[in-house]
């Protein structure tokens, strides 16, 4: 009686194949090339969550420049302007310095309770005078600061010595020579210059006495007293185009003290 068929039975997976020679060696692991390398720890033992250096470079390099580029620009330019110098150059013959008029509150930035020892403010407008002394209007130049300054014969300068913020403080004005052209940057500089020395108790310069010097409330130096001048117009409109102007002593800008 012939044997009756029977259904093969699946081979089970030992893990393990015969090299035919009795000897058996362990079957590849399926996808082995995704598995994440095994690092090392340090009792030499492998470990599967391991960050590896690279991965850990990559991320100090992107948090330093998230940080470096996002957060610390402004930070560094407020900390830089709290250690910069002020800029003291010249301004250039083709610039006006802005003009900042004497008003009350630009006044209340620079003027002092008690006098500051070699700080002065001056507020020089200009205006125009009739043939008997009086002020005439020029309200058409207002929006204009450069064409006001043409079309003016006189200055009026209001003194604060010592930056003080008292109510006796003195006022000059000069004109320019009829017989001269021009508005008031026709006014010589040592006809201004002149009128600075008993008004604020300058003293001349000499060896033992610094030099003084004329800057704007920004800290841009207009001129000082012993710079050697080839175009005293320019100085003169640059002075008027300024409007208040900050006289030191030492002919070194400084920012004045907090109230």
């Amino acid at each position: 009686m012939a044997p009756k068929n029977k259904t093969p039975s699946k081979p089970v997976d030992s893990g393990t194949s015969n090299t035919g020679n009795g000897d058996t060696i362990p079957k590849a692991k399926k996808n082995l090339d995704h598995q994440a390398p095994l690092a090392k720890n340090s009792h030499g033992k492998t470990s599967q969550g391991a960050v590896s250096p690279s991965k850990f470079v990559s991320v100090l390099v992107a948090f330093v420049a998230f940080f470096g580029g996002v957060l610390t620009p402004p930070l560094r330019h407020a900390f830089q302007e709290r250690i910069s110098p002020v800029k003291t150059e010249s301004i250039p013959n083709d610039n006006l310095p802005e003009h900042i008029p004497c008003t009350k509150s630009n006044l209340a930035n620079y003027l002092h309770e008690s006098p500051v020892n070699g700080m002065h403010i001056v507020c020089i407008e200009p205006i125009t005078l009739d043939v008997d002394g009086k002020e005439q209007p020029q309200t058409q130049f207002n929006a204009d600061r450069r064409r006001l300054i043409q079309h003016s014969n006189s200055l009026r300068l209001t003194i604060y010595k010592g930056a003080h913020s008292s109510r006796l403080r003195r006022r000059i004005t000069i004109s320019r020579d009829a017989n001269v052209d021009g508005g008031v940057e026709s006014i010589s500089w040592k006809s201004l210059e002149k009128e600075f020395y008993p008004a604020l108790g300058l003293i001349p310069p000499s060896t033992q006495q610094q030099p003084w010097a004329i800057f704007t409330p920004l800290g841009q130096r207009i001129v000082g007293v012993n710079d050697n001048l080839s175009d005293e117009k320019s100085v003169m409109t640059k002075i008027v185009s300024s409007e208040m102007i900050i006289l030191t002593n030492g002919g070194v800008w400084r920012w004045p003290g907090v109230r």
